[in-house]
């Protein structure tokens, strides 16, 4: 019952939203297809009784559901978008834009909504532009004139045909070189400086004629009439038409030539003068009428027309005669006539009867004057008028022409637009200054307005205003108008206005300042979080940011944790809270940003149903992940009270932001996990040194256990992977007896580490979660006792990996709980147990030999001697096999965090020391200092940021000697030119350029140049620096001394530990990579120290250097009191 009221109330409140409207409204049942609501619209155009029948029916005709329906689109994965399509219905000759979206239902369900509005007009329009782009082309390569356009640098960019009809040239032989090369040479300067005109934006008021040549190597004269060619609002070249006029410059020389005859003939008459009897024939013309009949006077005389003129010029002269003749009144009349060829001539004639004594017509005497110019002036004239016309009304700009009264007299329909007005009827006749702020009126008072122009009477005066207007409804605008005031033919004072509305452009130029203080303050913030020293405090300058340099009302920072996502800080906010969001959950705008790795803004969050309650009267959310590469580390979240608050700016920085914490926060962590990898691989080196393998297998399994894992089993399995024994640490004492009781066989384990478990391989580890079905169907299919007993053991899941020899050969197996139900096992959780892998082995492949060995012994005592030998070979070759272990282990751990810091740090360094070098270039010759600054912080950075991955490659790399022959002096002035000592720091150098040494130059040198800087910084206030050299015996002794700060017993002891750094930056690794190179050469380094009385390295090398090669030159040795990282030296 309560359902039903609420259908009904809901279906009352569609009908009154939306019946009345003329798109037509339905919703559908995306189960059934039914038509559940339309609105009267859908009906008058479907039916009355459309309602309970299928969408399809109804709208398409169909009877099965429509192949292209929707209904995917918007549900789903796709639940909450809205999806929008055109309809075409040709029966009907309609075009709808069909929207539609997924929208809740009573009853807790989703339906379709959709909504179809008419955009037949809008096709309609689109057509018609289409059609009127299609005239225009077709009108430009029809034109007999040709219709060219020039780039700015002059060059032809496109012709029409007719440029080929005319000169006889290809286009193609044209576009793409300079237009003056076809100028005639005396006419170049001409059309340069037109050309130059134009692209000032100066039109040109009179055509230009100009000679151009033609392919058959005569010049043709044109007439050529040019703009400004213009794309997006600024001149980018010139596009003109030129008209070929050499026939009629040919012809207007013609007549100069007949005017002068005709002035040397007849004096007073230059016109056509003729004089014909009542019959219209000939009696008497001049020499004018010969020229333009091209016959003499006696092939004249006695003629009508009809025999002489052209058929239509004679009976325009037929007609005008017989009324003259008839009605015995002049007559003024205008002829033309087409030439021989092809051009248009006009005459004005007078005609005036001849009478004789009686008052009888008896002839008519005619005058004609040829008009052909004054025709073509004025054709031009109305041309250049309607070009003029087309320029205003089709500028981008508003224009104006106001009297000296202010009242304006003409505007075109930007202006009208601009001001707010429909049309321009409502502005033409105002006074201009109506339309202005208060504080703009002022600026146009009559009296000094009318001082200003008598000043500058009879000369144009451009001047340019920013003013503020009023529009018509009353919202205010900023205008930039530039004036020009001139004076007409009449003396009448008229300014000539060009508005443009530059309202949007301030606000944009005061957001870009708003934005690069911002971006400025967050470069400092960003070198803060470089120096963050703990999480915590990263959080506290985040939020500072976040409040103080953004500026933004709610803030907080999320981390991910697992698969949740926390609330770790926040501020602005009346409680503190506690939150933890589930990444899989549906709630949350930051798990929808963490989850997706994308910026979520949501300007009305009272539409978002994902939204968590955070703060109160919150309106608007924007979330930003932080993401270090693909990873999402966290999200950056901001809410305001007011709708639609963040900008695209506020979007913009607020990444930035994310990105520096990011960057911050992988440091720190980058910085913990290489101490917990250091302090694990001592734990590990500590493990090996247990004599008794059992001991030792034992001390892995707690080892491992201690890292978080409960339960652990190390077996020694023999080639057959049968067990012969067993290790288990976490059990129970009664699941201990069922491990030793009920022995997993060697078939399961076989079945295990088969090819077909691959896709469960996770790592070196086999995962056996029991929430895959499949997998434990197919387990208990063949072990089903064995897999209960498992299950009861590892409820969670088992992980196992066999323990291999590098040879490949399986000599154990060690299992794990897998992780709590609902988490993954990863490649980042097991990695640090994968190091415990090959030393296991090793272990167990010692423990089989041994036990192996006193087998034999026992049996075979007269082999005795001969198995001695063997076990020491053997155990000499295991120890051999077991150090580069340790070495491999060591330079896997290394190199894969060196190789992943260099790489991820190295290609963003290299992009970003580009665009600095760019920016810089482009953005200095703008002189503003703020930024160069900026580049030259960015520079250093990088430069810096460099060094660190650097040195990071350096130590995780074997380190290769290329031996020269240098000498102490060569090599201190080496160092000493790379590092820049201060001024008031002293240097004392006591360096001999004997004895020659055979040693690595660059290395010795980088070993220097380090020792002398940290010389350097421990000198803060000044003092001296002394380095001295001395031969002793086979060796050379270097000192490097300092006056500084000098250092306590407890710091030198960890001086020479990598990682360990007294200083705010750096990663400590200078020292130990300077004492890996010192004994690669096969020297020592020492230091003495205290506080406040300096600091002396002694570093003394071999002449030559003596370096004992094992296997292709390589070095392995273990320095346990000063490192807990394995040193590798290749030469």
């Amino acid at each position: 019952m309560a359902e039903n009221k609420e259908l009904a109330h809901f279906l009352e409140l569609l009908h009154a939203l939306f019946d009345g409207l003329e798109e037509h409204f339905y919703v559908v049942d995306p189960q059934t297809y039914e038509i559940l609501f339309a609105n009267d619209g859908f009906k008058r155009f479907f039916g009355e009784d459309v309602e309970g029948k299928k969408c399809y029916e109804v709208i398409h005709g169909k009877s099965t559901p429509c192949s292209f329906c929707v209904k995917e689109l918007v549900f789903g994965e796709n639940l909450g978008k809205i999806h929008v399509l055109d309809r075409n219905y040709p029966e009907k000759g309609l075009w709808y834009k069909c929207i539609h979206k997924a929208a809740k239902w009573p009853g807790n369900k989703f339906v379709k909504f959709g909504l179809a509005v008419n955009v037949t007009r809008y096709k309609e329009m689109e057509r018609a532009l289409a059609e009127s782009e299609r005239r225009y082309r077709t009108l430009v390569e029809t034109a007999p004139d040709v219709i060219y356009t020039l780039s700015s640098d002059g060059k032809i960019i496109s012709l029409n045909p007719a440029f080929e009809k005319i000169t006889g040239w290809k286009r193609e032989e044209w576009i793409g070189k300079p237009f003056v090369e076809i100028i005639h040479p005396d006419d170049v300067a001409k059309a340069v400086e037109s050309f130059r005109r134009i692209l000032a934006g100066k039109l040109e008021i009179e055509p230009l004629e100009l000679r151009v040549h033609a392919k058959s190597g005569e010049y043709l004269v044109g007439e050529f009439v040019s703009v400004p060619l213009i794309v997006n609002g600024e001149i980018v070249g010139e596009l003109g038409i030129a008209r070929d006029v050499t026939s009629r410059k040919m012809y207007e020389e013609e007549l100069q030539r007949v005017n002068r005859t005709l002035r040397t003939l007849i004096q007073a008459i230059p016109d056509i003068v003729y004089f014909k009897d009542s019959e219209r024939r000939n009696l008497i013309v001049n020499n004018a009428y010969e020229k333009f009949v091209g016959l003499k006077a006696d092939e004249i005389v006695g003629k009508k027309d009809e025999e002489i003129l052209p058929s239509e010029l004679a009976e325009q002269c037929r007609k005008s005669d017989e009324i003259v003749l008839r009605n015995g009144v002049s007559l003024r009349a205008e002829e033309c006539t087409v030439n021989e060829k092809g051009e248009k001539r006009y005459f004005e004639t007078i005609k005036v009867p001849v009478l004789d004594k009686s008052g009888k017509v008896v002839g008519l005497i005619g005058v004609s004057r040829d008009i052909t110019e004054r025709k073509l002036m004025e054709e031009k004239l109305r041309e250049r008028e309607e070009f003029f016309r087309s320029v205003v009304e089709n500028s981008h700009d508003g224009i104006a022409i106001i009297d000296k009264n202010f009242r304006i007299i003409y505007a075109n329909d930007v202006l009208t637009e601009i001001l707010g007005y429909s049309s321009k009827d409502e502005i033409v006749g105002q006074d201009f200054r109506k339309f202005l702020a208060d504080k703009g009126k002022a600026l146009f008072a009559t009296e000094k307005m009318c001082e200003e122009a008598e000043r500058y009477k009879r000369k144009v005066h451009p001047s340019t205003y920013e003013l503020k207007i009023v529009r018509k409804d009353g919202a205010q605008r900023i205008i930039e108008v530039k004036a020009t005031t001139l004076w007409d033919s009449h003396g009448r004072m008229r300014t000539i206005t060009q508005v443009l509305d530059v309202t949007q452009r301030r606000k944009l130029e005061e957001e870009r300042k708003l934005f690069e203080k911002r971006l400025s303050e967050l470069n400092k913030c960003a070198q803060k979080l470089n120096k963050a020293r703990n999480l915590r405090e990263i959080y506290r300058i985040t939020l500072d940011a976040l409040e103080k340099t953004l500026g933004f009302e709610y803030a907080s920072l999320f981390v991910v944790d697992g698969d949740f996502l926390r609330l770790v800080a926040q501020r602005g906010y009346s409680k503190v809270s506690s939150l933890e969001l589930p990444l899989t959950g549906e709630k949350g705008i930051t798990v929808r940003a963490a989850r997706t790795g994308k910026t979520i803004y949501v300007p009305d969050i009272r539409k978002n149903d994902a939204y968590v309650l955070g703060g109160e009267n919150i309106l608007s959310e924007l979330a930003v992940p932080m993401k270090a590469g693909k990873k999402v580390l966290g999200v950056l979240n901001v809410e305001s009270s007011k709708l639609a608050a963040f900008s695209e700016n506020d979007k913009e920085l607020l990444e930035i932001l994310a990105s520096h914490v990011a960057t911050a926060i992988s440091n720190i962590k980058r910085q913990e996990n290489l101490e917990f990898l250091s302090k694990n691989l001592g734990r590990l080196i500590r493990i090996m040194q247990i004599e008794d393998a059992h001991e030792r297998l034992r001390a892995i399994a707690k080892t491992i256990q201690k890292f978080g894992w409960r339960k652990i089993t190390i077996s020694l399995r023999d080639e057959n992977l049968e067990r012969k024994g067993i290790i288990s640490v976490g059990f129970t004492r009664k699941e201990v007896v069922d491990i030793i009781k009920k022995v997993m066989p060697a078939a399961f384990w076989r079945e295990i580490f088969s090819p077909k478990f691959e896709e469960h391989k996770v790592g070196e580890f086999y995962h056996l979660s029991w929430d895959d079905q499949k997998l434990l169907e197919e387990l208990a299919s063949k072990f089903q006792d064995l897999v209960k007993i498992l299950i009861s053991h590892h409820p969670s899941g088992l992980l196992a990996a066999p323990l291999r020899t590098p040879e490949g050969k399986i000599v154990g197996i060690l299992t794990l709980d897998a992780p709590t139900a609902g988490a993954t096992p990863s490649r980042e959780n097991l990695a640090l147990i994968e190091l415990f892998l090959p030393y296991a082995a090793l272990t167990l492949e010692n423990l089989m030999l041994i036990e192996n060995l006193a087998k034999a012994k026992k049996e075979l005592k007269q082999y005795a001697d001969q198995l001695e030998q063997k076990v020491e070979e053997r155990t000499r070759e295991l120890k051999e096999m077991h150090d580069k272990l340790l070495k491999a282990q060591r330079m896997a751990v290394i190199g894969e965090l060196a190789g992943m810091v260099g790489h991820d740090l190295r290609n963003p360094l290299t992009s970003i020391a580009g665009a600095a070098y760019y920016l810089k270039r482009r953005l200095s010759q703008l002189g503003d200092e703020k930024v160069i600054e900026m580049l030259d912080l960015i520079e250093r950075n990088i430069a810096y940021s460099n060094k660190i991955v650097n040195d990071l490659l350096d130590f995780s790399r074997d380190v290769k000697l290329d031996i020269t022959e240098t000498n102490p002096e060569e090599v201190v002035n080496g160092a000493l030119a790379a590092v820049q000592i201060p001024s008031n720091i002293e240097v004392v150098k006591l360096v001999d350029k004997k004895p020659k040494i055979r040693a690595d130059f660059e290395k010795l040198k980088r070993i220097f140049v380090n020792l002398i800087r940290n010389a350097v910084e421990a000198m803060p206030k000044g003092g001296t620096l002394t380095i001295k050299s001395v031969k002793k015996g086979d060796s050379v002794e270097f000192t490097v001394s300092d006056t500084g700060i000098g250092m306590t017993e407890e710091v030198m002891k960890k001086l020479w530990t990598p990682l360990f750094t007294t200083k705010a930056k750096g990663m400590g690794l200078g020292l130990a990579i300077c004492k890996r190179f010192v004994e690669a050469h096969g020297g020592t380094i020492t230091v003495e120290s205290a506080p406040g009385k300096g600091a002396t390295f002694t570093v003394t090398l071999p002449l030559e250097p003596k370096i004992e090669e094992e296997e292709g030159g390589e070095k392995i040795w273990i320095k346990m009191l000063e490192s807990s990282l394995l040193t590798t030296t290749k030469t």
